[in-house]
């Protein structure tokens, strides 16, 4: 696997559970807009972190863990 952790670059936090992928394939651009709005709330507020992968079709969102 190409995210195996058998070195630094080949490490994910997918790996962790901690990571996920939201494909886009087949979604109109309204509804990736519509995402990319979904996902900014919670990203402004400080619980996730998201970012667009057109290239790869996809939302890579990290999630942080939250305070007691």
């Amino acid at each position: 696997s190409t995210a195996d952790g058998s070195r630094p670059e080949r490490r994910s936090a997918h790996l962790t559970g901690m990571a996920f992928d939201i494909s886009i394939k087949g979604l109109s651009r309204r509804r990736i807009q519509w995402m990319g709005d979904y996902l900014l709330k919670d990203k402004q507020a400080g619980k996730i972190e998201a970012i667009y992968e057109p290239a790869s079709g996809n939302f890579h969102v990290m999630v942080f863990p939250l305070d007691p």
